[in-house]
């Protein structure tokens, strides 16, 4: 008898923990933080290509910048000594790479929904094909963490030095699925070279239940990489979102399909909800709680952005607050 009351009471606890959240949800102040990346404004031009720096005054890790080259412009061949994910908004195109000022030039043709990272510091160029519309690109880099560290800017392209190894990973890595996990994170950990294509559609393995996804690791899985890490999620049910927490890394995250909202809390600060929809982005600073929630039947794809693999290395992981 004590043992079906405890039952009772146990089951009352979680389905009233289940409708507590829910009202606070509702109850919390709604407020606007996202950006629609296709149409939000790009007014900063530099050599007849514009741009907005949509971290700017928010993020101290990641330097996000929304980048949109005219019909048939072909950007400058530039290289850098800091990590970097690029996502195609809009638009059909192609990237040069190379890594040596007089290498051979490889070419990675892309569209809408692909994704690229250029070995760090190496030579790249992108060309937008259309003699009519614009192309537009997400670039994220490990920039400000690179200038936190050597502070002086000209550091940046201060060498032409590309690490041979990580070159030679990324010309020759098609993009797979490691083949050894059968569960837990390892089920969905891809190794990648310099460009994998049309993310929104591509297929995704099971991450656990009622979650689908991608995994790159800040440990050489894409291009090299050993500071920028991604992931991409897709939540199949509204209770399968990611529970809230804080970490000292900051997130970019881009709903590539879905709606949903996202509760947000600054350390001493007061939470609040911001809802989003397919081809929103929005920013998470570092140390902030955040829990994403899926609507009912939005299935939403989810990619998120962060330059964890500094704390990885020093073995701060420092993920707290962990709540549904």
């Amino acid at each position: 008898m004590l043992k079906t009351a405890r039952v009772y009471i146990l089951l009352s606890i979680i389905l009233l923990s289940g409708i507590s959240s829910k009202l606070y949800a509702q109850n919390t102040p709604i407020t606007s933080e996202t950006i629609q990346i296709k149409t939000h404004p790009v007014t900063d031009e530099a050599s007849g290509i514009k741009s907005n720096n949509i971290s700017r005054d928010t993020l101290k890790q990641i330097e996000a910048i929304l980048v949109e080259l005219p019909p048939r412009t072909q950007q400058t061949a530039h290289h850098h000594l800091a990590e970097e994910l690029i996502y195609i908004v809009s638009g059909k195109g192609y990237t040069l790479m190379w890594n040596k000022p007089d290498g051979e030039k490889i070419r990675y043709d892309w569209s809408e929904g692909d994704m690229l990272s250029p070995t760090i510091n190496a030579w790249h160029q992108h060309v937008n094909l259309s003699r009519e519309e614009p192309a537009r690109y997400l670039s994220m880099s490990s920039t400000p963490e690179v200038l936190n560290i050597f502070g002086d800017s000209k550091f940046l392209t201060s060498s032409h030095y590309v690490p041979e190894d990580r070159w030679q990973y990324s010309i020759n890595q098609e993009p797979e699925y490691e083949p050894v996990a059968e569960a837990g994170m390892g089920v969905v950990r891809m190794q990648i070279g310099h460009h994998i294509k049309d993310l929104p559609k591509r297929q995704l393995r099971n991450r656990r239940e009622n979650v689908l996804g991608i995994t790159v690791r800040p440990e050489g899985d894409m291009a090299g990489n050993q500071t920028m890490e991604w992931e991409v999620r897709e939540y199949l049910t509204p209770d399968s979102g990611s529970p809230g927490h804080r970490h000292p890394w900051e997130v970019v995250y881009h709903i590539m399909s879905g709606e949903g909202y996202v509760l947000l809390e600054k350390l001493d600060g007061e939470r609040r909800r911001v809802n989003w929809k397919s081809d929103d982005v929005f920013l998470v600073e570092a140390d902030e709680y955040h829990r994403l929630v899926p609507l009912e039947n939005s299935s939403p794809r989810i990619w998120q952005v962060k330059a964890s693999g500094y704390f990885h290395n020093i073995g701060n992981l420092g993920i707290y607050d962990v709540d549904r």
